[in-house]
């Protein structure tokens, strides 16, 4: 399954907007999916973290270089693959992964 860790704030609410959108294509698409949305700092690792421990392989972050970050140090590198679609205002995670 995919499961997606949103920052539906970043980029004044462009994360929010492009999960909506995603989430649509994977309905429509029928893939199975989970989207999962911080509400304070430092809640994109607690999420992964729990993700991990929970046995999910595929973790996806969507937000600026701060939810990357989280979430990145939220998993077992190990176990889990680990995506970004980048929505923040500079994207410089993203640019040099």
């Amino acid at each position: 399954m995919y499961c997606f860790i949103v920052n539906p704030q970043a980029n004044r609410g462009k994360a929010g907007k492009t999960a909506r959108t995603l989430r649509k294509i994977l309905e429509k698409k029928e893939i199975p999916h989970a989207f999962y949305y911080t509400k304070k700092p430092g809640e994109g690792k607690e999420i992964a973290k729990m993700l991990c421990d929970r046995g999910e392989t595929l973790i996806v972050a969507v937000g600026g270089d701060g939810t990357m970050h989280e979430v990145f140090n939220g998993i077992d590198p190990e176990k889990t693959e680990f995506g970004l679609i980048p929505c923040g205002s500079g994207n410089d995670f993203a640019a040099t992964a």
